[in-house]
């Protein structure tokens, strides 16, 4: 994934986070196209995204989270045959300086990177990192 070119160019003085999920499937066309998604149900949340909020990846099969990201767009379906069309609502991100990746056998690393999950409990484990993120002031070593 390359680097934000325009990232000095985007100033975002109320930045927000945002965590997308992926699997071991998904998360390398996520990374390939430089695209994160979700489905037409959670629709809603990512409406609030704007340029310059932080995003967050986690692959909730591996326990990898990847982040943050600059989202260098809004919510859209920006590539409609991306995923086979399954996660229409989109945002374009870009790598910044202070992308990283935790894993889950990271010294650092909370518990729940540490155990895999089935779809059910997704909305718990995204609360979880996204508590792990705020302490760390989101930044990944």
């Amino acid at each position: 994934m390359k680097e934000c070119a325009a990232e000095a160019k985007i100033v975002n003085q109320n930045k927000n986070a945002f965590i997308f999920l992926c699997n071991y499937v998904t998360e390398s066309e996520c990374l390939q196209r430089q695209l994160v998604a979700t489905i037409q149900q959670n629709a809603i949340w990512p409406m609030n995204i704007k340029i310059g909020d932080d995003i967050y990846l986690f692959n909730f099969s591996t326990g990898l989270i990847h982040g943050p990201f600059l989202a260098v767009s809004s919510a859209d379906c920006h590539e409609p045959t991306a995923w086979g069309g399954k996660f229409p609502i989109q945002v374009r991100i870009c790598k910044s300086p202070r992308t990283r990746q935790a894993y889950k056998q990271g010294a650092n690393t909370p518990q729940i990177l540490r155990k895999r999950r089935i779809s059910r409990d997704l909305g718990e484990a995204a609360r979880e990192v996204f508590s792990w993120l705020q302490e760390c002031g989101r930044q990944l070593d």
